[in-house]
This record gives structure tokens, C-alpha cells and sequence, in this order.
């Protein structure tokens, strides 16, 4: 999924979320104003159409942006992708494409992990292998591994 298709979605993703549709509107506008949508290169929206806490992730240039939401606040953490000591990929495969993505960060102490199964609804979650694939191969080509 786009960025720009998450932002068509608020609606859905408000009901889907439990995120107030507000405090949605205002993060779209805060992105906006900061200018970060113009250093994104990939974006990743876990926990998207889940009952649970959502967390967005956005891959720029030098350093990946995670925000979270939680009781009408949202908040955004800055990694700088230098930081990125480990990557790990795991496809499975079958019947249904499976991307899981492990991110080894200075300073945090267990790994991020992007799995495409669980991150979102069955229906979605090819979407969000592909994105895996293509996060993996940015940050592969752009780290210092």
C-alpha cells in the first residue's frame, strides 16, 4: 500500500483501528507540514484493518520514521538507517505469499519485525509482502551492512 492510498482510506482505517478519524486528519496534516512526505520512499502501514495498535512506518532516505497512536495522541520516532545493524529476511513458501522482516536497531533492544500475515486482513497481506520485498532491497542497498 501506497501512502497516498492510506490517505484516501482515513474512514476505514479510523473504524477498523479504533483511531479517532481526527486525530487521523491531524496526523496526515502534522506529516504534511514537517515536509517528511517528500523524503518517503516506502511506506509501511502495520497493524492496518487490525483491532489493535497501528503503527506506520515510513522509509526515507537517511532514516526510517515510526509513528504510533495511542489515546488521541500519535507519535513519531526517528531511526536514522545507520543505526540498522541487521537484516533478515524470511519468505515462506506455498499456497500464500509470506514476507516476515526482522530490523536490527542500536539502542532497541528486541528487532522490529514486519510480517505481511499478521500486520494485516488475509486480503491485504500480498500487498504488504511486496512492500517487505522492496523495503528489504532499499535498506539492503542503502545501509552500511
Amino acid at each position: 500500500m501506497e501512502y497516498s492510498e492510506f490517505k484516501t482510506l482515513l474512514s476505514d482505517v479510523s473504524i477498523e483501528n479504533s483511531i479517532n478519524l481526527r486525530v487521523l486528519e491531524h496526523f496526515v496534516e502534522t506529516f504534511e507540514r514537517l515536509g517528511l512526505e517528500a523524503k518517503l520512499k516506502y511506506f509501511y502501514p502495520k497493524g492496518i484493518y487490525r483491532d489493535e495498535n497501528m503503527e506506520l512506518f515510513f522509509f526515507c532516505e537517511n532514516q526510517t520514521i515510526i509513528v504510533q497512536f495511542s489515546d488521541g495522541e500519535f507519535s513519531f520516532l526517528t531511526i536514522k538507517n545507520n543505526r540498522i545493524k541487521e537484516l533478515e529476511l524470511i519468505v515462506s513458501s506455498g499456497f500464500t505469499i509470506q514476507r516476515k522482516l526482522f530490523l536490527s536497531v542500536e539502542g532497541i533492544g528486541n528487532p522490529i519485525k514486519l510480517d505481511s500475515s499478521t500486520d494485516t486482513e488475509s486480503s491485504h497481506s500480498r500487498d504488504l509482502a511486496e512492500s517487505i520485498d522492496e523495503i528489504y532491497q532499499y535498506l539492503f542497498n542503502a545501509s552500511t551492512l
